[in-house]
């Protein structure tokens, strides 16, 4: 597979942190740390499993989607402030 593996785990966490920084737009801080923290957590239950193999290079492209979802949602927002606005409204009639 080489380079595509990588691909999809960048996607992959990037869709996880656009999305968690989408829904706490406030808390982009832990966004961040519980993003990098799950990227280093699989990363370390990897070693649990002696079929497994846990590499420092695929937890930093894990860590680098998940920044760069967040930075994109973070991004979105300022530029889209109509988005978040209905998001709220929506949050606050439940």
């Amino acid at each position: 597979m080489g380079d595509a593996v990588h691909l999809e785990r960048f996607g992959a966490f990037a869709l996880l942190g656009f999305l968690f920084a989408a829904a706490y737009p406030k808390r982009i801080g832990i966004v961040l740390l519980l993003t990098v923290m799950i990227a280093v957590g699989l990363e370390f239950f990897q070693l649990l499993s002696p079929d497994r193999h846990a590499r420092l290079g695929d937890a930093l492209v894990k860590i680098g989607g998940g920044v760069c979802g967040i930075a994109a949602s973070w991004l979105a927002a300022r530029l889209l402030p109509g988005l978040t606005v209905f998001l709220d409204r929506k949050r606050r009639t439940r």
